[in-house]
């Protein structure tokens, strides 16, 4: 067992928290684990799983259960566990591990991100590998090692962005495929704001137009949006239209998504021999959203 992680919060927390009985944190596998498990075996994870020290509320906690060193490697058996009331999700995490004088063995930065949504008041169960270039001092005794967080250790909680501004008369169909693009995209962050292309559209007049999609992931507050500089580019890589987009206000309700079409057109498209089969939109720097 090692330190707990606090998950960043802008509001107020009590100096005193509450602990929770090991029971209220359920192991949860997902279908590949639960297919190739014993019985056996998932009743000796809940036993591991249970026999860790509590966890405080609001908090999130990763703890090791045991080390292996083998082919150059050191494996770390963990359990991750959320005891926040909503889910929680996890980027580059540094970890270290220490022997039993506090000497440093190994230290590497972890991807957790594969780790998935980790659902309130549950763990799961998880393997790190040190390879050999992340261990600092070969010389250790594996029976007697801990897992240890580095500083700023990040959490976050993810949150779903519905659309909100189609006109009335959209068709069902044209709706469901913007839904199954929002599903595509990365999971939108609590209190951030996401700008996503997701079709390009070539108009009879010569212009091109983008469908782009803006997500506010913030619970109150809404976003406004005056300036949107992007840059579009064909399969070669080449550059194809460049423009910034501001006639207009560009505002999404919380928790929703918004769709807009922006249209390149006259001496914003700099090269008309172009490759659109494949492209991409680069959204420049622009404007800090307003967020009211």
């Amino acid at each position: 067992m090692f330190n707990s992680m606090k998950k960043k919060n802008k509001t107020k927390q009590n100096k005193t928290s509450v602990k929770v009985k090991k029971s209220e944190i359920e192991l949860k596998l997902n279908e590949y684990e639960k297919g190739i498990m014993s019985d056996l075996q998932k009743q000796y994870l809940k036993d591991e799983l249970n026999e860790l020290s509590d966890i405080k509320e609001n908090n999130v906690d990763i703890s090791a259960v045991y080390f292996s060193f083998q082919d150059r490697c050191l494996e770390v058996k963990v359990f991750i566990r959320n005891n926040f009331l909503e889910p929680v999700n996890f980027e580059n995490i540094p970890l270290e591990v220490y022997d039993s004088n506090e000497n440093i063995v190994a230290r590497k930065m972890f991807n957790l991100s594969s780790v998935g949504t980790i659902e309130p008041k549950t763990a799961k169960v998880y393997k790190l590998y040190f390879e050999d270039k992340y261990i600092i001092n070969k010389n250790f005794d594996s029976s007697n090692l801990k897992l240890k967080f580095e500083n700023n250790i990040r959490c976050f909680k993810n949150v779903e962005a519905k659309i909100q501004n189609l006109p009335e008369d959209t068709e069902q169909s044209q709706i469901e495929r913007y839904n199954k693009f929002i599903d595509k995209l990365p999971k939108l962050e609590e209190n951030t704001v996401s700008m996503s292309a997701a079709e390009l559209v070539n108009y009879d007049n010569g212009n091109i137009g983008v469908i782009v999609i803006i997500r506010n992931g913030y619970a109150e507050k809404e976003v406004k949006m005056e300036n949107i500089p992007a840059t579009l580019f064909d399969k070669s890589g080449k550059m194809v239209a460049t423009g910034s987009f501001s006639s207009r206000i560009f505002d999404v309700k919380p928790l929703s998504a918004s769709i807009y079409n922006l249209v390149f057109s006259g001496s914003q498209i700099v090269d008309r021999n172009y490759d659109l089969t494949q492209w991409n939109l680069i959204f420049e720097k622009f404007n800090t959203p307003q967020v009211s």
